[in-house]
């Protein structure tokens, strides 16, 4: 999803999945458009920064959110269900990355992860075509605008979704904070600085949604 020019994009949606035996963690990043900022618009925004921090978002704006995220949950399922077989035959591998053409989304699998399932995999987790997800915790920082400075530029419906297994999702995320698998979930990749510094100010936001999904 999404169209990029330079800097600046149509819109865009990013994410990476860990699993072990089924769902650890789950961060996914999104904005409906990044345009560049004139200096007349600079002006009027600095007095209202302090209001976006806390605005409240639209109902049709969370459901949209929502549907975001389970899309890309299901798709990572999909992708861990895919490599069980290779997982089980190949008892040299020690880390997994499938990623798609488009380095949308990422699935992540390192040793820990991996042994873990070697050991612990069973059937009932498993539905017709990909791994059935655990009961979610979510967290969700959202802001209609988003000022980016350092960057001179404007997202709109900037999103970022944290997301571990109720539990806390195995010993490999336990004990990172949401900001450390924020950073590991994007680090490394094709992101620029615009991107970064969205990421940055999304985590000081005052205003985060805490959501929970039953096991699907």
């Amino acid at each position: 999803m999404g169209s990029k020019s330079g800097k600046e994009f149509n819109s865009m949606l990013k994410w990476k999945a860990e699993f072990g035996t089924q769902l650890h963690s789950c961060v996914m990043f999104g904005a409906k458009s990044c345009i560049e900022r004139s200096a007349n618009e600079e002006i009027l925004r600095q007095n209202d920064e302090s209001l976006l921090d806390t605005e409240v978002i639209a109902d049709g704006e969370l459901k949209l959110r929502i549907v975001w995220t389970i899309s890309c949950l299901i798709v990572a399922s999909a992708r861990h269900y895919l490599i069980q077989e290779i997982v089980k035959e190949h008892k040299l591998i020690d880390k997994i990355v499938v990623t798609d053409e488009s380095d949308q989304g990422k699935l992540c699998m390192n040793r820990e992860q991996i042994e873990e399932f070697r050991q612990f995999n069973s059937k009932e987790s498993l539905l017709e075509n990909r791994t059935k997800l655990p009961a979610l915790r979510m967290k969700m920082w959202y802001l209609e605008k988003l000022e980016l400075p350092d960057s001179g530029r404007t997202m709109e419906g900037a999103t970022l979704v944290v997301i571990r297994a109720v539990g806390g999702g195995g010993e490999v995320v336990k004990g990172k904070s949401d900001s450390d698998l924020v950073a590991d979930a994007f680090k490394g990749g094709r992101e620029d600085k615009v991107v970064e510094e969205a990421l940055r100010k999304l985590m000081t936001t005052k205003r985060c949604y805490t959501l929970e999904m039953n096991a699907f």
